[in-house]
């Protein structure tokens, strides 16, 4: 007996621990949604008061012009009429339209006036309910409700201060890049250009076993140098390579093969560049693709007084 009494008192305890367990956690779920609850109801009247305070700072100068301008219209009639006679008037409207409204539902009780009813407008309701809304308020309400919050604000202008971030430093860069250009390079020409690269085997779009890779280069000298990009010469990167003009270099015309190769736009705009390569290359000759017709005629010049130079012998 003592032993049936230790095992029934033993499943009591348990039961009772699981089920004041249960209780305990069906509190805390209670307490974490009324929380929850109150923080949606804070968030929504902050929401209001910043709201307020951006139409008042004309945060939307549009819509905050047109609240100013009803302002002054309500200023204006309260300044001309007696305040009686305002909430008079107020008063009388609301009580006719109520009247209204219950005059207009009489009217639909019968045969005929039933079918003319039904041939009016329909009333309007909330979506999935019964209950009919005001559109005139339902307007003005939307209306404040587009102006924007802070919250609102700051994910718009995020992307926006990205922009202007992005587009700062890439001013600042070029002033950097112009400044070694000029200070320390002393490039006579410098800009981005596409050169003639071998593609095998992989083909080019066009069925070439070449392609034109975007370079950026310079004319310091007496020696054509350039990079594989201009943010690979602002850092600092080894050269992808160079052309000393020295002994028989300058420029190159086409060759009949390079007249077929290239296409028509092509052909008015490739400047062919020779002269002796870096190491143990010999003479080389790349094929370089302005962007236009004046930095061609730019890049020709500088060539031509880099070779035509008496120290470039």
């Amino acid at each position: 007996e003592h032993m049936i009494w230790s095992s029934n008192a033993t499943k009591d305890s348990r039961a009772g621990f699981i089920g004041s367990s249960l209780e305990t956690f069906n509190t805390v779920r209670g307490v974490t949604g009324q929380i929850q609850l109150l923080q949606n109801q804070l968030g929504i009247i902050l929401d209001i008061i910043e709201t307020i305070r951006n139409t008042v700072n004309f945060t939307c100068p549009e819509k905050s012009a047109f609240v100013l301008i009803c302002l002054g219209i309500l200023w204006f009639l309260f300044a001309l009429l007696p305040t009686r006679f305002v909430i008079l008037c107020g008063g009388l409207g609301q009580y006719i339209s109520t009247l209204m409204s219950i005059i207009q539902k009489s009217n639909n009780i019968g045969g005929e006036q039933q079918k003319e009813a039904e041939s009016l407008p329909p009333e309007h309701h909330l979506p999935g309910t019964n209950e009919s809304y005001d559109p005139v308020m339902t307007r003005i309400l939307n209306f404040f409700m587009s102006i924007p919050t802070n919250e609102d604000l700051r994910r718009f202008y995020f992307w926006e201060a990205r922009k202007v971030g992005d587009r700062e430093r890439e001013i600042w860069a070029k002033k950097r890049r112009l400044g070694r250009l000029t200070k320390l390079y002393q490039a006579q020409w410098f800009g981005e250009l596409e050169l003639k690269t071998q593609s095998v085997p992989a083909l080019s779009d066009d069925g070439r076993n070449w392609d034109w890779v975007g370079i950026f280069a310079i004319i310091q000298g007496h020696r054509f140098v350039w990079w594989r990009s201009a943010s690979d010469f602002d850092d600092g990167a080894d050269p992808s390579g160079q052309i000393f003009f020295a002994g028989h270099s300058g420029l190159a015309g086409l060759s009949p093969l390079e007249m077929r190769e290239f296409k028509r736009n092509e052909i008015e705009k490739v400047v062919n560049i020779f002269g002796r390569g870096s190491g143990t290359r010999g003479q080389l000759k790349i094929s370089l693709l302005p962007p236009d017709e004046s930095s061609k005629e730019s890049l020709e010049t500088a060539v031509l007084n880099a070779t035509m130079d008496d120290k470039n012998e």
